[in-house]
């Protein structure tokens, strides 16, 4: 993630999920759920950004809203057909189910 979401989600980017005390796990989702909020602002602005598609795409998976996140990479690989990161996450969701 850029380090501007980062910031607004306060992650720690090195602790892996499930292995942080259930304070912190806790916390995490709320952040999540805020950086959804605020990256959804930034694409009603913007809605040809494609790393804010990107980044709810990420987010969204990881909150478990597995068609948000399809939809959201799909948005961003329309944007840019080169964006290879979204790419592969739409791929693996598509072969995960």
């Amino acid at each position: 993630m850029n380090t501007e979401v980062l910031d607004v989600l306060n992650v720690d980017t090195y602790a892996e999920p499930g292995q942080e005390a259930p304070a912190v796990r806790q916390n995490r989702g709320e952040n999540l759920e805020r950086g959804v909020t605020w990256l959804l602002r930034v694409t009603e602005r913007e809605p040809q950004n494609v790393l804010a598609h990107f980044e709810l795409g990420v987010l969204c998976e990881e909150l478990g809203r597995k068609e948000q996140a399809v939809g959201h990479y799909r948005r961003a690989i329309e944007i840019d057909l080169g964006h290879l990161i979204s790419l592969r996450n739409l791929a693996l969701l598509y072969a995960a189910q």
